[in-house]
């Protein structure tokens, strides 16, 4: 498969912009659906923004996980149109998960007036701690991870679109967050620790000429990820799973029939 940092180089725009990154974090707040091609809009509360901003949140077992992209700036305009990650557990599972092909049609004629991906690719692995191959591409058609006009005027699975407060230039200035799509964790063991990493096909954005910086979840801004880091993630944990007190009690009651056998 080619890299989408490759696939990038060969569309890079005359001018090289520089500065640019994109955190990928994980957030209770979101909205759900259980198919991928879906326009379910994300209530004005339930953003990133509204929340404190991105963090490395802590939940109990079964609990969505939203999964964000963060734009951050400069440039002031951006198209990330390759993203590819896996998800790691130590201590529990992916029990589902779900990414998103934002799209909204014409209610009139049924044409497409905005689509996010290219294609998706959900990936590998649910049942077990290593969830791998998501990969999400928009490099010859799609909207990508982006805060342009059009974005504006429909992603309202963004906190660049008309459902947020503000004018359209307000809501396109970074940093912005775009939902990608959700994970469900089970936690095996006392805590399960929830670790992005940046997948085999890099995460890329149009106009760039070479790898730019990856932030996964908050607090690894200097680990010096990169769009190539293929497999690296963050040194501490990007989202906290436990079991609830009755589960915690079932784990120990197992524990101990085990050291009985």
């Amino acid at each position: 498969m080619k890299r989408f940092v490759a696939l990038a180089a060969g569309l890079a725009l005359l001018v090289a912009p520089a500065n640019a990154a994109l955190r990928l974090f994980f957030s209770t707040g979101g909205a759900f659906s259980n198919s991928a091609v879906n326009d379910v809009g994300v209530a004005a509360g339930d953003m990133p923004a509204a929340n404190g901003g991105p963090s490395n949140p802590t939940v109990g077992n079964g609990t969505i996980l939203y999964l964000w992209a963060q734009m951050i700036g400069p440039p002031s305009s951006q198209k990330w149109n390759g993203v590819s990650f896996d998800v790691h557990v130590d201590g529990g599972i992916v029990q589902s998960r779900l990414m998103y092909n934002y799209t909204v049609v014409d209610p009139d004629f049924g044409d497409v007036l905005y689509a996010r991906w290219q294609g998706v690719n959900q990936g590998a692995g649910v049942g077990t701690s290593d969830l791998t191959g998501i990969n999400l591409a928009a490099v010859t058609s799609g909207e990508g991870i982006n805060n342009g006009v059009n974005a504006a005027t429909f992603d309202n699975q963004s906190e660049i679109g008309p459902v947020n407060a503000g004018t359209a230039a307000q809501r396109r200035a970074l940093p912005k967050s775009v939902l990608l799509g959700w994970v469900q964790v089970q936690a095996t063991g006392p805590v399960a620790n929830v670790f992005l990493r940046v997948g085999t096909g890099g995460i890329s954005r149009a106009g760039a000429t070479g790898a730019e910086d990856i932030y996964l979840g908050v607090g690894d801004e200097n680990a010096g990820l990169r769009g190539n880091s293929f497999g690296s993630q963050s040194p501490t944990a990007d989202a906290t799973v436990t079991p609830e007190p009755a589960s915690l009690a079932l784990l120990g009651l197992a524990a101990l029939a085990l050291r009985r056998r």
